[in-house]
């Protein structure tokens, strides 16, 4: 939990620092104030336009150092109520694990948001979600 400005802009990271757990293969988020899982890399279910596109993470990595990091994540990630869901992907798998960045564009009332993060090993082995409030 934190306090904000009404109308700023704040970023959060998830990572993994396990071995085991490198790649994300689910996202949900509560954006509109129901959780519900997005489509990584591709359109939504039935058409819908919750999705979370993936980035190289080089690409958010520079973004950062020119301090133009927010609008980077908004060229490639549509808010959905004020919510910008991206992950990028590391470049290698055992020392670069995926992150999940989420740019909150904070409302003038205080608000909960979440976000679940599924994990898996990428050779496959899915793990236990990680869970951000």
């Amino acid at each position: 939990m934190f306090d904000g400005t009404p109308g700023e802009t704040v970023a959060f990271v998830a990572k993994s620092d396990m071995d085991a757990w490198q790649e994300v293969y689910a996202v949900a988020a509560n954006a509109d104030g129901t959780l519900r899982r997005l489509s990584i890399g591709g359109p939504g279910i039935f058409g819908h336009s919750r999705e979370v596109p993936e980035v190289a993470e080089d690409f958010l990595a520079n973004a950062a150092d020119r301090g133009t990091f927010p609008q980077g994540v908004a060229q490639h990630a549509k808010a959905d109520n004020g919510m910008s869901v991206v992950v990028s992907q590391g470049d290698n798998p055992d020392y670069d694990p995926d992150r999940v960045y989420v740019l909150l564009k904070l409302p003038p009332e205080p608000q909960t948001f979440k976000v679940v993060i599924g994990w898996k090993n990428r050779q496959g082995e899915e793990q236990s979600p990680s869970r951000g409030e």
